[in-house]
């Protein structure tokens, strides 16, 4: 995913593209184009990569929320990738799962600990690699990490990032028992709800729906999300 991602954003390819037809239609808009970006799990490297493209087309001022559910980047890289840019950071949003969630969770019931922690503790170069979406990196407490001076140095940085753009009010903790996949309407169609996951996040109503107000700049949306299951 890493070396997809940097290949995308190279010179003549993906992102490089899609960022040439942006700043084409930033062009004919002007102000009034606006630019959201959603992205869940490893999405939030490609959307690193994607803001290093906008950022080399001066198209960063158009882009007005960046959504991160349970981000797999590592927090090093979000240091290069999303902490240089001041109004990007003011407008990152951030849902995360409680540490006690990620170590409910598993993957594929092989492992038993989140994705997370999986990746951070064997898919990295160095085992117990900070990643953005644990709960941990925002704990100062916490000790757990590999413990080699360029972790605390990135620590450091990403906690000084986020207390100067004011991230810590923007971020979302979620320890609830249930993510809420399905509203009912107290007649034939029944609530359903699904224990919190790594990948539960783009089933969450509440969570989707937060999102689209916050884009729409609506308190109440047209059509509301109350459906999320399967997907």
């Amino acid at each position: 995913m890493k070396e997809y991602a940097e290949l995308a954003a190279e010179c003549g390819r993906g992102g490089d593209l899609l960022t040439d037809a942006l700043r084409a239609l930033a062009g004919s808009w002007g102000n009034e184009f606006e630019i959201h970006l959603i992205g869940h799990s490893a999405g939030s490297i490609m959307l690193g990569r994607l803001l290093n493209n906008l950022a080399q087309k001066g198209l960063t001022g158009h882009v007005k929320t960046v959504h991160l559910y349970a981000p797999a980047c590592t927090v090093a890289f979000a240091n290069r990738y999303y902490a240089p840019h001041e109004k990007i950071m003011e407008n990152l949003y951030l849902n995360i799962l409680a540490d006690q969630k990620e170590q409910d969770d598993n993957v594929a019931t092989l492992y038993q600990k989140s994705l997370l922690y999986f990746i951070s503790n064997a898919l990295e170069a160095d085992a117990r690699i900070p990643i953005l979406g644990l709960a941990n990196v925002y704990d100062p407490e916490f000790n757990g990490w590999d413990g080699t001076p360029s972790t605390a140095e990135a620590l450091i940085n990403w906690r000084t990032a986020v207390e100067n753009s004011g991230l810590e009010k923007r971020k979302k903790t979620h320890d609830e028992e249930k993510f809420i996949t399905r509203r009912g309407n107290g007649a034939d169609i029944q609530q359903k709800t699904d224990s919190p996951s790594h990948g539960g996040f783009d089933n969450n109503v509440e969570v989707i729906g937060e999102t689209l107000r916050r884009i729409v700049g609506a308190g109440v949306l047209e059509m509301p999300v109350d459906d999320l299951v399967g997907f």
